[in-house]
């Protein structure tokens, strides 16, 4: 079971990511207004990837018999000064989202909240089904242990 401090944490991070979906899909929709139509393809890719990590964190909290808490999500801006601004944009909120989930592991090893040894009704030394021990979780180690990054 997550304690609240990581469970916390986590439902913020959800949010984060939710939200940088959302200004990726802005920033797509100015570059399409634009005509920048190659530009505004990237950043609507970004933008399912962003859905696409608030999505596992999500899955990762309710199997780990956490709860979900979801909050509004800021509406971001629409308009953009330019290509560059935009990109330069884009660059600082990726820069902060990586400090927050660099923030997200420094709590979890402060609360010593290692997931692989999650009692939530699964046998900790079998490997993951559909990656109950983070997105991080990548293999199994020489040792039979789960490396993570």
């Amino acid at each position: 079971m997550l304690s609240s401090t990581m469970q916390n944490a986590l439902n913020v991070q959800i949010n984060k990511e939710q939200y940088s979906s959302q200004l990726y899909l802005a920033m797509s929709a100015h570059l399409s207004s634009r005509n920048f139509m190659g530009f505004a393809h990237w950043l609507r890719i970004q933008a399912e990837e962003e859905t696409a990590h608030a999505m596992k964190l999500l899955d990762f909290v309710l199997e780990r018999c956490g709860t979900l808490n979801l909050k509004p999500i800021a509406a971001p801006a629409s308009e953009f000064n330019g290509v560059i601004q935009l990109f330069e944009l884009a660059l600082t909120h990726e820069q902060d989202n990586t400090a927050s989930i660099h923030s997200l592991f420094e709590t979890a090893r402060a609360e010593r909240d290692f997931p692989s040894e999650s009692r939530c009704g699964r046998n900790p030394s079998s490997p993951p089904s559909s990656n109950i021990y983070g997105p991080w979780a990548t293999r199994a180690g020489p040792s039979g242990t789960w490396i993570t990054a």
